[in-house]
């Protein structure tokens, strides 16, 4: 029984340190998409791809960006790391039609 209950506790422990390594590599992912997405990335990037953008995929885009920007500031304001992948995924889903192509 002593040997269980040990066993449960360090099962426990590494659980806890998994589940926290994941919650940090998916904040870093999302402040890199968020760093990339920035003004600052779009205007070095601006020569490669403004002359393909259409403006009706421009408006969608935009709207798009807003609703993750929303998302991450409501994740930062309650530190729900899960908001914040899901302002990722918001921004990332434009690409579905693309990749499925």
């Amino acid at each position: 029984l002593k040997n269980l209950n040990e066993m449960c506790a360090k099962g426990d422990a590494d659980f806890q340190e998994r589940k926290q390594a994941r919650l940090t590599e998916i904040q870093a992912v999302a402040e890199t998409i968020e760093i990339l997405m920035g003004d600052e990335a779009r205007d070095a990037m601006s020569g490669t791809y403004n002359s393909f953008v259409q403006v009706a995929a421009a408006r969608q885009n935009t709207r798009r960006h807003q609703a993750a920007q929303l998302l991450r500031k409501a994740a930062r304001q309650s530190n729900n790391p899960a908001l914040l992948v899901l302002a990722s995924s918001a921004e990332l889903d434009a690409f579905t039609k693309v990749k499925a192509a």
